[in-house]
């Protein structure tokens, strides 16, 4: 039998949710068993487990070498964050113990402001084209004219386009021209007969009444490690306000350090047309 091993761990608070493999091996060939255990701030370890070839386990490590393991902050987490770096807590603050520390009056006021500033990190998180590119397929044209048009508004998450593609059976044109008039989209006839993709800057997410403490803000551990220097800045403008300056100034220098548009950063821009003869 062989054994596989592969151990998660848990880096900083810096980055939470980050994994890596810190050790792998193999005794000998035929079935074997890939254990992979991740460990966070809040668990001592979970692990999953599944039976797999040798053949398997070697595509396995070439996918583990690519991916980066991912768990998403908590709406109640990011409070406890943002708490922490305005050095408002001194004291051992959990999830569990998060809603006795919201009921103490000392605390009250921030954390009843910080979802409405939360949710302006984000707005700006999105204003900046900061947010991961999403696509999507073109559906329900309809023909005026020369042109195909298609309503944007129906599309999820939409908030800025950045190129529409066309594929069919003999071609891909990674760009295609267009028209966009607020968001109506039009596109000459001619590309009619494929299938038109958009790629698109998307909108943030948002903070609700209905959001609870265990609900996962869905954002890249890059932006929301960073929000809670936007929330310093927001929050402690006018009792603190060259450390809110500060703390907007290292939101913002941050900001600019981030890109996760995947097109420009793992270089998959495509500037030719390849046609099928």
């Amino acid at each position: 039998m062989c054994s596989c091993f592969y151990q998660w761990i848990y880096l900083s608070n810096q980055e939470r949710g980050k994994c890596r493999s810190s050790s792998f091996s193999r005794e000998n060939f035929g079935r074997c068993t890939l254990y992979l255990k991740i460990k966070t701030h809040q668990a001592t370890g979970v692990f999953f487990m599944l039976s797999v070839d040798i053949v398997q386990v070697q595509l396995l490590q070439i996918a583990l070498t690519f991916i980066n393991l991912e768990i998403l902050m908590k709406f109640g987490e990011l409070k406890i964050e943002c708490m922490a770096v305005m050095d408002e807590l001194n004291e051992n603050i959990t999830l569990e113990n998060l809603d006795n520390f919201e009921a103490d009056e000392s605390y009250q006021d921030l954390f009843l402001r910080m979802p409405g500033s939360i949710n302006r990190a984000m707005d700006r998180i999105a204003n900046r084209k900061k947010l991961p590119l999403k696509s999507a397929i073109l559906t329900n044209g309809t023909t005026q004219g020369g042109f195909v048009v298609f309503d944007l508004s129906e599309v999820d998450k939409y908030r800025s386009l950045k190129r529409v593609s066309f594929t069919d059976t003999f071609s891909y044109i990674p760009s295609v021209e267009y028209i966009i008039e607020g968001k109506t989209l039009m596109i000459s006839r001619c590309y009619s007969g494929g299938v038109l993709r958009i790629v698109f800057y998307p909108t943030a997410p948002s903070i609700t009444s209905s959001t609870g403490d265990n609900d996962e803000i869905d954002l890249p551990e890059e932006l929301v490690h960073i929000i809670p220097y936007y929330v310093k800045s927001d929050l402690m403008a006018r009792e603190e306000p060259e450390l809110a300056s500060l703390a907007r100034n290292k939101f913002e220098s941050a900001l600019d350090e981030i890109n996760l548009d995947s097109e420009d950063s793992f270089g998959l821009s495509i500037e030719k047309t390849y046609r099928i003869e």
